[in-house]
């Protein structure tokens, strides 16, 4: 059998390499790409508090925030106040901001509780 008679893409074998099915620049891609699937897939459920209790359970592992840092005033931004908030925690303090806080402070990091007439507005949810 002649070279020209063969289909297009197909060699011999004595002239090139034989196929290997993945090359290590493939191998190396393709790991890479899972790797970062697999670290996005899991981010998601604790990062922006899609999980429920999760928001809850991130802010109990972590250090107290300082007051300045979480910007806590002593009084309530319109209906948004400490007293009403989900991360306050009765008599009088926060599972994010450290030391004592008034139920009628309010900080940054405010996040209404089912069923307050506070929204969480202009302050971040933690």
């Amino acid at each position: 059998m002649s070279d020209q008679s063969k289909p297009v893409g197909a060699s011999s074998s004595s002239s090139n390499k034989p196929d290997k099915g993945l090359s290590r620049r493939g191998f190396i891609a393709k790991s890479l790409c899972g790797a970062a699937l697999a670290g996005t897939a899991a981010a998601p459920a604790w990062a922006h508090g899609t999980a429920g209790s999760a928001t809850g359970a991130y802010a109990r592992a972590r250090k107290p925030i300082p007051k300045e840092v979480a910007q806590y005033q002593y009084q309530p931004n319109g209906a948004q106040r400490c007293g009403v908030c989900a991360h306050f925690r009765s008599p009088g303090s926060c599972e994010i901001v450290a030391g004592p806080i008034s139920p009628d402070g309010w900080c940054r990091y405010f996040r209404g509780a089912r069923g307050s007439r506070g929204s969480s507005g202009p302050g971040r949810s933690y």
